[in-house]
C-alpha cells in the first residue's frame, strides 16, 4: 500500500507511532522541512536506498504536538487563494492552514504577514 504523507501522519499520531516511512519526493520533503522548522515533528531523514523519508514524531509527556492533518487540495482539484481570501478565513489559534506559494511552504499567519497567495494543502490541528 502506497503510504501519503498526510494519511501517514494521520495513522502515526492516532496510533501512537514513533516513526514513519512515506515517499521521498521533492513536495514531501519540503512540507517535512517546514513542520521541522515549526516544531511540530521531531525530525526526519532522507534513506536514499528505498527512496523514502522516515518521519519521527515528537510527543512531550504523552502529548502531541499534532492532533490530525485534513487534505484540503488533492490532485483532481487544487485550492488556490490569495492573502486577502486568507484574511477573512476564521482559524482557530490552535489551527493552522499550510500553503504552498512561488516563495516556499507557510502557514495562513506567515503568508498573511508576507502577502503571499498560493495552493491550500492541508490544515494542521496542534
Amino acid at each position: 500500500m502506497k503510504e501519503t504523507l498526510i494519511s501517514g501522519i494521520n495513522l502515526g499520531v492516532k496510533s501512537n507511532f514513533f516513526s514513519i516511512q512515506v515517499e521521498l519526493n521533492k513536495k514531501n520533503l519540503n512540507i517535512l522541512r517546514y513542520l521541522y522548522q515549526n516544531g511540530l515533528i521531531n525530525s526526519y531523514s532522507i534513506l536514499k536506498s528505498n527512496k523514502k523519508i522516515s518521519l519521527f514524531f515528537s510527543y512531550y509527556y504523552d502529548k502531541k504536538p499534532i492532533l490530525y492533518v485534513k487534505k484540503i487540495s488533492k490532485s483532481g482539484r487544487k485550492i488556490y487563494v490569495s492573502w486577502k481570501t486568507l484574511k477573512n478565513w476564521l482559524v482557530y489559534k490552535n489551527h493552522y492552514l499550510i500553503l504552498s506559494t512561488d516563495q516556499g511552504i507557510f502557514n495562513n499567519r506567515e503568508a498573511i504577514s508576507r502577502k503571499l497567495g498560493g495552493e491550500l494543502l492541508f490544515l494542521i490541528k496542534c
